[in-house]
């Protein structure tokens, strides 16, 4: 379970961030960054949660 909320917390950070980074930084409508970013993190959960979390259940 600790390893499922540290990912899902992760991902979070990451969306966070890159939402930030997308509209302050880049410019980029707030719309179309967080659609962005939204891809960015669910990659990064995706791939935590098979390679990480999930890893030893099956």
């Amino acid at each position: 379970m600790a390893r499922y909320h540290a990912v899902s917390f992760g991902g979070m950070l990451i969306n966070l961030s890159a939402l930030l980074a997308f509209t302050e930084v880049a410019g980029i409508h707030y719309v179309a960054s967080e659609f962005l970013a939204i891809l960015i993190a669910f990659t990064f959960n995706y791939l935590a949660s098979i390679n990480y979390v999930w890893l030893d259940a099956g």
